[in-house]
């Protein structure tokens, strides 16, 4: 009480007349944003060691990692990425856009980039870092690489043909029948599984798809074999194809027999889907196209040389998930709705049969079969949200951002990042500029940063990542920001009735002269 005392008659208020802007810039606090730097963990499994960030599939020209892979939209971490890996005796292990995880036993095409490239958080875990967009953060176990794949020139009766192009804009498959495979791919296993359905000529596609044709369609051509250049899942020395690129291979045999369409592949119409013995309450949902705008599920379980129907519908259960999807035999994918405007395609079309049950119908090229608990709800291909914005809010479209930040105050939301969020967050702190970006990502900044950061607009296609809490709607790309500012007046400030100038008189108690405090008073209009 005596301090208090003390100094309220300390104060003494002298009215000094002064002219004032009516607008100004202010000084904003920044409590609540959180800026978060991820890093790498200091201490990583076994020998495992950070070799970096690195480029992924820049230019479509072929991915860095291609053995093996999983997405975990919602607990992806580093961690148990390199444990995936490693279960997989393969020697490299790497993360990408938050929540992929891809492993090999060499680095193909990425070159290493500045550490600030890989920039995203981990789904799992926020305050690691999960690589980028096209971005890998690289981990390696310390063991010797394996010599680098190459292409078979000859198995048995079969003969290398070099490098083709598949299913190039859109044209049809060059080699017309999928074959599922009862093992990870090996040229070996793809030309037997042809020889044995009649077929002369076999094709490995992407490390694991297999293909098979009496003839080559749809236009395919020879492109250059480096095109062809993702190892096979099932021999790491062998190259199975690449991004619409078929290592193709001829029969050159007098005793191949009739053609029969066998294996589970397309033309088989041995396969069916699962209407009975489901666990209740799933039950068959049809057959969609999968990757017309993107892929139609968001949580991939992976790849499995057993996969069935039941072995998906379990693995996707047992992480609380309402609907599942089985595509090309031997993979699984899981979620709760399908999006990116998902639609039921011809029933026909989805005929491979499962890698672990070559009588079940598993989907397809680019087909999944589905299965859900109850209702299936499709969601639209998202757009931009360019209407119904709070305040005085206008969307400004897709720009490009830069890994310095072109606006630098950053939230993260895995969950709830939406347009509406940022732009009330941004607002709230009194900046007239906002984007979202890797989806889960909204920044905050002046309308100025835009084009002194060295911003410029992009093609609206480059914006395409989901917001998290809005399916129906965008939240920017790989460095780029779906832009939105704020129009018209921001900030003003206001001359009150009473103003003046407060003066402590003495000395504080480190013995200097107290400051003088000048009254203002201050609105802002949101």
């Amino acid at each position: 009480m005596a301090i208090s005392k003390a100094l309220s008659v300390a104060f003494a208020l002298s009215v000094t007349p002064f002219t004032l802007a009516t607008t100004h810039t202010h000084t904003r606090s920044t409590n609540t944003f959180r800026h978060r730097r991820q890093t790498i963990p200091a201490t990583l499994p076994g020998n495992w060691t950070s070799q970096g960030c690195y480029t992924d599939n820049v230019g479509g020209v072929g991915k860095s990692l291609t053995v093996a892979s999983f997405t975990d939209g919602t607990a992806m971490t580093i961690e148990k990425c390199i444990s995936f890996c490693d279960s997989k005796n393969l020697i490299y292990a790497g993360v990408e856009y938050s929540a992929e995880c891809y492993c090999d036993n060499n680095i193909h095409f990425g070159v290493k980039v500045a550490a600030t490239d890989c920039n995203m958080a981990c789904s799992g875990n926020a305050n690691e870092v999960c690589g980028a967009g096209n971005r890998l953060n690289v981990f390696w176990s310390g063991k010797t690489p394996p010599a680098p794949p190459t292409t078979v020139p000859k198995v048995g009766n079969w003969s290398s043909l070099g490098c083709y192009g598949d299913n190039v804009n859109g044209q049809g498959r060059t080699l017309t029948h999928g074959m599922a495979m009862t093992t990870p791919t090996t040229i070996e296993e793809c030309s037997s599984s042809c020889f044995k359905a009649g077929y002369r000529f076999a094709g490995t596609e992407f490390g694991g798809e297999c293909y098979c044709d009496t003839s080559i369609s749809n236009g395919g051509v020879q492109t250059p074999l480096t095109d062809c250049n993702m190892p096979c899942a099932g021999n790491t020395s062998q190259f199975c194809g690449g991004p619409n690129r078929l290592n193709l291979y001829n029969y050159t045999g007098t005793d191949l027999p009739p053609v029969n369409g066998g294996g589970g592949g397309g033309g088989n119409t041995n396969v069916f889907p699962v209407t009975t013995g489901l666990p209740t309450p799933w039950k068959y949902g049809g057959c969609y196209v999968d990757n017309a705008h993107g892929r139609i599920f968001e949580t991939e379980i992976g790849p499995s040389p057993t996969n069935t129907i039941q072995s998906c519908i379990a693995a996707c259960s047992a992480k609380n998930f309402t609907v599942a999807g089985s595509e090309f035999a031997d993979e699984c994918f899981c979620g709760n709705r399908l999006v990116n405007g998902a639609v039921l395609g011809d029933a026909s079309t989805c005929n491979m049969g499962c890698a672990g049950n070559a009588t079940q119908a598993c989907g397809g090229a680019n087909r999944l079969s589905v299965y859900s608990t109850g209702n299936i709800t499709a969601l639209p291909i998202a757009v931009a949200k360019n209407s119904s914005l709070p305040g005085n809010w206008t969307y400004a479209g897709c720009h490009t951002d830069t890994n310095t930040r072109v606006l630098q105050w950053q939230n993260i939301w895995p969950t709830n990042n939406t347009a509406e969020n940022c732009l009330n967050q941004c607002a709230a702190f009194g900046y007239t500029a906002a984007g979202m970006e890797y989806g889960q990502e909204c920044y905050c900044g002046d309308v100025e940063d835009i084009t002194t950061n060295g911003s410029a607009a992009s093609p609206e296609t480059e914006c395409n990542i989901q917001c998290p809490g809005d399916p129906l709607h965008l939240c920017g790309g790989g460095l780029r920001l779906q832009l939105y500012t704020w129009q018209g007046q921001f900030n003003v400030w206001n001359r009150p009735t009473n103003i003046g100038r407060y003066e402590f008189f003495g000395k504080g108690i480190d013995g200097l002269e107290l400051p003088t405090l000048s009254l203002y008073s201050y609105q802002l209009l949101v």
